[in-house]
């Protein structure tokens, strides 16, 4: 008779070899993770000895009743000590939560006091799967334009964007601004297909196929595929960011100096 310990080391074994086997059978080899503190138990170092190429770790969120994540917290404690045990081990990076109705400046001068906090390999990724009830598509799209240029500012590096084609574009409008960013697309399907986005199809870098991967000793969390070239992760995750000095003051003083042309939150003269 199988144990409650027999059971659960048999289930992680069926897991651990139906993840290899859809690693062999899928065509995109370069495998990643992402997970926040819903998936307290992932372990770092469990991950780099279970072949993991890169993870991308929580950063945060700005508290919305009924909307948010929730535990602001927990975020920080997941992301602070995620991103001290995998740097220099594998190719890591952070997301974002986004929420259009927090306001910029708020969510920038949070994201840059948590983005300050550790070296990067991976860009700002902002993760852009809330409308927060906004039902103006040309709304939504101006404010996450104006986070993810004030993101670049405060990184020196081009965001990336995660989200489902059906948000984008049904949300969002699937905006002109989306040909200058990489995507990151969440589709839980056994094959990648993109619909609905032709501005962005030839940005899409990162296909996140499942959030029910598991590997060996951590809980399931979601499983992502690069489905470039290891060259290309390799010069993405190198290079180096070149932050500009912004206080969190000039943040405030400064996000809604906006022009009413294209709704920039820096303004020409800095």
């Amino acid at each position: 008779m199988l144990t409650r310990c027999h059971t659960k080391t048999l289930l992680e074994v069926c897991a651990s070899v139906l993840n290899g086997l859809w690693q062999y059978m899928n065509p995109y080899k370069i495998l990643g993770v992402d997970y926040s503190h819903w998936q307290a138990g992932v372990d770092p170092q469990k991950l780099i000895a279970g072949g993991v190429s890169f993870a991308i770790v929580k950063m945060g969120e700005v508290w919305i009743k009924q909307v948010s994540q929730g535990q602001p917290a927990k975020d920080d404690d997941m992301y602070d000590y995620n991103m001290g045990v995998l740097k220099g081990k594998i190719p890591c990076g952070s997301y974002y939560f986004y929420h259009p109705s927090a306001g910029n400046s708020k969510q920038l001068c949070h994201f840059k006091e948590a983005w300050e906090r550790h070296p990067h390999d991976f860009p700002p990724i902002l993760d852009c799967e809330s409308n927060d009830a906004i039902e103006d598509k040309n709304k939504v799209a101006r404010e996450i334009r104006v986070m993810l240029e004030g993101m670049a500012e405060i990184s020196g590096r081009q965001p990336i964007v995660y989200t489902r084609s059906g948000w984008w574009s049904y949300y969002a409008g699937d905006p002109d601004f989306g040909k200058d960013y990489l995507f990151w697309l969440a589709q839980y399907n056994p094959t990648f297909t993109l619909t609905g986005t032709a501005k962005i199809k030839a940005n899409v870098v990162m296909w996140q196929f499942t959030d029910r991967i598991k590997i060996s000793g951590c809980p399931s969390m979601d499983g992502n595929y690069w489905l470039r070239s290891v060259k290309e992760l390799k010069e993405l995750t190198n290079t180096k960011s070149k932050p500009q000095d912004i206080s969190d003051r000039r943040i405030k003083k400064n996000i809604f100096a906006l022009s009413r042309a294209n709704r920039r939150w820096l303004e020409d003269n800095w």
